[in-house]
């Protein structure tokens, strides 16, 4: 686990209704020394980003009922605007279609489910530049 000091420990909200995408981000996370808080849905995510003002947020743009790509809309017609990371899931083509448009709508950084750390981390990484670099995979779109 990094060590970072507690004055720099960044705070990312995972937005997922599925419990077990949760625990796998908040674990890879908090490895990486990330203060980590979460919610299964767009109420609980608005209560979250109002009491804590996370540093970035990372949602499942697939969510049930549609709700995810409508929140990351909605997120990012803030005035102050929070890095949004969008995650996905399903086959290839379902990832490269919702992760295209969760681009298109702004998100900072898009990232694969299941997680993979280097990638999770990669994605942060992008959303947050001023934290530290780890390369960003090729299948993520770098070169």
């Amino acid at each position: 686990m990094v060590n970072l000091p507690q004055r720099r420990r960044r705070l990312v909200l995972i937005v997922d209704d599925d419990a077990t995408s949760i625990d796998l981000a908040r674990l890879l996370l908090e490895r990486e020394g990330y203060r980590v808080l979460s919610a299964q849905d767009a109420d609980g995510a608005v209560a979250i980003i109002d009491a804590e003002g996370p540093d970035a947020i990372l949602i499942n743009a697939l969510m049930r009922h549609g709700t995810g790509l409508p929140l990351i809309g909605t997120l990012l017609l803030a005035q102050e605007p929070i890095p949004i990371i969008a995650a996905a899931g399903g086959s290839l083509r379902t990832q490269r279609e919702v992760l295209g448009v969760a681009r298109t709508l702004g998100a900072a950084a898009i990232v694969a489910m299941p997680f993979e750390r280097k990638s999770l981390i990669a994605a942060l990484n992008q959303a947050l530049p001023e934290t530290r670099q780890v390369r960003t995979p090729s299948y993520l779109g770098a070169a």
